[in-house]
């Protein structure tokens, strides 16, 4: 399967049990009706951004994602980063991270190591695309945030 998109996503959500929390957070970033195959850290040559994920639903897709589930007190954050190569014949980086921290810190994070990881590739940055999520968490329920790059 030749992969030819991509998108950035983001979601959070609450229940009273974790799976569904972490479900529903999918739901939220738009992305709950598919089959997420988890990969690391590499986008494809030649692959094109789009602003949603259009693939058939129920179909898997390739996800880097960072997400977070808790029930303690304080912000949870995930975020991730996209390396785009200015020759396109190049691979892209994906960075993941999730946390208990801001958003701000989460986004920070994955946009230095796409950074890093391109430069000790050798690979010349064109731009970085990045999104992030933060939700308070609560001890009366699971709290789950989502933030990932899906890739069909």
């Amino acid at each position: 399967m030749r992969i030819t998109n991509f998108c950035l996503v983001a979601g959070s959500a609450r229940d009273t049990e974790a799976l569904n929390a972490f479900d529903f957070a999918l739901l939220d970033a738009g992305v709950g009706d598919y089959n997420h195959v988890k990969v690391s850290s590499i986008l494809p040559p030649h692959t094109l951004k789009k602003t949603a994920c259009t693939a058939p639903l129920g179909q898997p897709v390739y996800t880097a994602y960072g997400s977070r589930t808790s029930k303690k007190r304080g912000f949870v954050s995930a975020s991730v980063a996209i390396g785009i190569p200015k020759a396109k014949d190049n691979i892209g980086m994906i960075m993941e991270f999730s946390g208990d921290c801001s958003k701000a810190e989460a986004e920070s994070r994955v946009r230095n190591m796409v950074i890093n990881s391109m430069a000790k590739r050798g690979i010349e940055l064109e731009d970085i695309a990045s999104i992030a999520i933060e939700a308070e968490s609560t001890a009366e329920e699971y709290t789950s945030v989502f933030a990932g790059v899906v890739m069909w």
